[in-house]
């Protein structure tokens, strides 16, 4: 499993490709959507290969995510193998979540980045390079 700073680098490294936030018309506006029409995928889509993508992902919160896909969560390195899926790491989950939020909940992309950054100090973690 990779660390937190992990996650934030490739996370705040796909963010800054982004043109757009990962929203479709078809969601509530406080829902990022994996994959969207515009051709985005949001931070935590970010980790998902094209190939591993299913429709069906949509509307799925992190935690539903890594119960609904655990071989998915595993294999790009976001939850560790364990004996239990129906119950992954806590704290992994809701690091991920935030993660996640600080992209739904965001306005544009400018707002975004400084919600990164509230999130970068909130985890004590290093500014990417």
């Amino acid at each position: 499993m990779i660390t937190n700073q992990q996650v934030f680098n490739k996370a705040y490294a796909h963010a800054s490709q982004m043109k757009n936030l990962s929203q479709d018309n078809g969601h509530c506006k406080y829902r990022s959507t994996y994959r969207s029409t515009n051709g985005e995928s949001c931070l935590i889509g970010g980790f998902i290969p094209d190939e591993r993508y299913e429709p069906a992902m949509e509307g799925l919160c992190v935690n539903a995510l890594a119960i609904t896909y655990p071989e998915l969560m595993i294999d790009i390195n976001l939850l560790e193998r364990g004996s239990n899926y129906s119950k992954p790491n806590v704290e992994r989950v809701f690091f991920l979540s935030d993660l996640q939020l600080r992209h739904d909940f965001a306005l544009s992309l400018e707002d975004m980045f400084h919600k990164l950054e509230d999130f970068r100090i909130k985890y004590n973690l290093n500014k990417p390079e």
